[in-house]
């Protein structure tokens, strides 16, 4: 994709690949007259997943264009998803993560549901959203290191996705701040920073190349690198024309410093057991195509598996008590044979 200018001084510029994937499920779009810049991954699988992230651009991008706010869009695409299966339009289970930049002049707002992400480069990397996710909730009770949650087994497991809760349901996390002269946004999908290393993301971000070639080097990157899930970016430049007289940055939820390679806004180790709070859903991204499952599936899933190993155990007794009584009465029989009795 060409470079589009937002604003004076601002541009951005987004691709995005289906990597080893037999279809893309994520989306993107970049609307400078609106100002709306958007990164979807879709859940589900089997043609799925794109229908819901098509849906979820779509959706987002015209009731921007019809004057709505971004968090009430992202609430109209959550029902568009739902209408679109009532209508046989999918199939059950799918849904698609989001995040989405509305800007104004320097300013922006970004909205997420899901693991889609933003991050700020200034020199270091700082994450601006929090992902609805189980390992993210386990981060951030300090129960893993983010060394432990990069490769945790569950670390695709997200809680919240567009097209599956109910409007009361559905978490919209919401972060508001300035871009500045030299800084980078950075919208993607977890194809990206499942695979690459921030040292590497940020080596790319500031190359000095095109937006183009920096889009195009973040995902031969993680290509190369072995990613295998559809891989997603959109950046956002400011060049030295853009100086606001106090600097805005929304809270990160960390930052990486590469001069010392260490993080900083990270929680304390806590090692104790805990559960994250407020989880409804489940999706499971693995090796395979993404699919949403209700928590009431897998607790039913639980007792299937506990009712299968008692019944395996009942079995397991019965054959050891049968294989002691053989052996008791073979014994028995013998020394009768050996006595003459």
């Amino acid at each position: 994709m060409s470079i589009v200018q937002l604003a004076p001084g601002i541009s951005s510029a987004g691709q995005t690949d289906v990597a080893r994937r037999k279809h893309n499920e994520d989306a993107f779009l970049i609307n400078e007259s609106i100002g709306l810049l958007l990164v979807a991954d879709g859940v589900g699988g089997h043609h799925a997943g794109e229908i819901a992230s098509g849906i979820t651009c779509e959706s987002i991008e015209r009731d921007l264009g019809a004057g709505l706010g971004l968090e009430e869009a992202i609430r109209n695409a959550n029902d568009d998803v739902m209408a679109a299966l009532e209508a046989g339009k999918g199939k059950p289970g799918m849904a698609s993560t989001v995040v989405a930049m509305r800007m104004q002049g320097a300013e922006y707002r970004i909205d997420w549901v899901g693991d889609s992400r933003a991050y700020l480069w200034d020199g270091s990397l700082h994450l601006l959203t929090r992902d609805h996710s189980f390992v993210a909730a386990q981060l951030e009770l300090g129960r893993i290191t983010i060394e432990e949650a990069r490769n945790h087994p569950r670390k695709n497991v997200i809680v919240q996705a567009v097209g599956l809760q109910s409007e009361d349901n559905l978490d919209i996390g919401a972060i508001a701040g300035r871009i500045n002269a030299g800084e980078i946004l950075l919208l993607c999908s977890d194809g990206l920073n499942d695979v690459l290393e921030n040292q590497q993301i940020i080596d790319i971000l500031r190359s000095g190349e095109t937006l183009t070639e920096r889009c195009q080097a973040l995902i031969q990157s993680t290509l190369d690198a072995g990613g295998r899930d559809n891989v997603t970016v959109v950046l956002v430049e400011a060049d030295e024309s853009v100086r606001g007289s106090v600097q805005q940055r929304p809270e990160p939820v960390w930052s990486f410093d590469p001069s010392t390679g260490k993080y900083s806004g990270l929680p304390e180790l806590d090692r104790a057991p805990a559960q994250p709070a407020g989880v409804r859903r489940v999706a499971p991204k693995g090796a395979g195509a993404t699919q949403m499952i209700p928590v009431a599936q897998v607790e039913a899933m639980r007792k299937l598996a506990v009712k299968e190993a008692k019944r395996k155990s009942r079995s397991r007794t019965f054959w050891i008590g049968m294989t002691t009584v053989t052996v008791v009465a073979a014994a028995y029989l013998a020394w009768l044979i050996v006595t003459g009795r």
